[in-house]
């Protein structure tokens, strides 16, 4: 095994997860309005009451309310059927954000070129919590189409290991703590330093053992990682073009970025 290849665990992370040492009763409004939030996802577009309560653990009185509450002021939306989906409110609220705002213009004509030079899916992820999320993608014509989750835990993708490999050291050791009982911290650790050592992380996908995720890091102009680019490639092909050209493309995006400690803040809250 690759010292940047982690066995993947057995599902995704639940939402709050890492936080188990605080009682749900104990966390705050906001806390507990997040924590609903977070328990959507593009696998989870419409969740019932149920798929909510087993997701956060949260008292089903207060869980009841903040639905409501949150569906009142158009963070959710509240079906027919009785599930509830993010709302446009939310979606505007994100766009808002200055760091993904510079990159959704500036990364497109990179990632253009990329998917011209690397036939495949191209996507730009940013880390959220302890997740990684998926902001913008180009192509997906190829056969690598529609391989690489929108959504995933930082574990379970190349992406998420080059934003774990840079993240703050608060949130490497709460990974690394969860993941000792799944894929071993050790293995996990070494990862994660091969990733910092090479610049890159590589990693087969478990949706198709024929492709695999190659990741670079973006940088902001202050020298902090805000983001990662991924492309699929087969696994059978050759990883220095393909590297090489996605390297490029991750520079070029970075060059355009401003300096900014509040933006890496904004985008790496939990």
């Amino acid at each position: 095994m690759r010292d940047n290849d982690v066995p993947a665990p057995a599902g995704p992370m639940r939402p709050g997860t890492l936080d188990r040492e605080e009682p749900a009763e104990g966390r705050s409004t906001i806390r507990r309005a997040l924590t609903i939030l977070s328990a959507f996802s593009e696998r989870r577009e419409r969740l019932s009451l149920a798929d909510l309560d087993r997701l956060t653990g949260l008292p089903k009185p207060s869980l009841h309310r903040l639905c409501g509450q949150l569906v009142e002021e158009g963070a959710l939306v509240r079906g027919a059927d009785g599930r509830y989906q993010i709302g446009t409110r939310m979606w505007l609220i994100g766009s808002g954000v200055p760091m993904i705002r510079v990159l959704r213009e500036v990364a497109p004509r990179y990632m253009a070129t990329l998917g011209t030079a690397v036939p495949g899916e191209v996507l730009l992820m940013i880390r959220q919590g302890y997740e990684v999320l998926g902001v913008s993608r180009v192509g997906g014509q190829g056969p690598g189409a529609g391989r690489i989750a929108r959504r995933t835990s930082l574990t379970e993708s190349a992406a998420g290991l080059v934003m774990l490999a840079y993240a703050d050291p608060d949130t490497a050791d709460a990974v690394l703590r969860e993941a000792s009982g799944r894929i071993g911290s050790c293995a996990l650790r070494s990862a994660l330093e091969g990733v910092r050592r090479r610049g890159y992380a590589r990693k087969e996908l478990r949706a198709s053992a024929d492709h695999a995720e190659l990741s670079v890091p973006i940088w902001d102009g202050s020298r902090h990682v805000v983001a990662a680019m991924s492309v699929v490639v087969r696994a059978g092909s050759p990883t220095v073009p393909a590297l090489l050209a996605l390297r490029r493309a991750g520079e070029g995006i970075g060059g355009c970025l401003p300096c900014g400690d509040d933006e890496k803040v904004t985008l790496s809250f939990r």
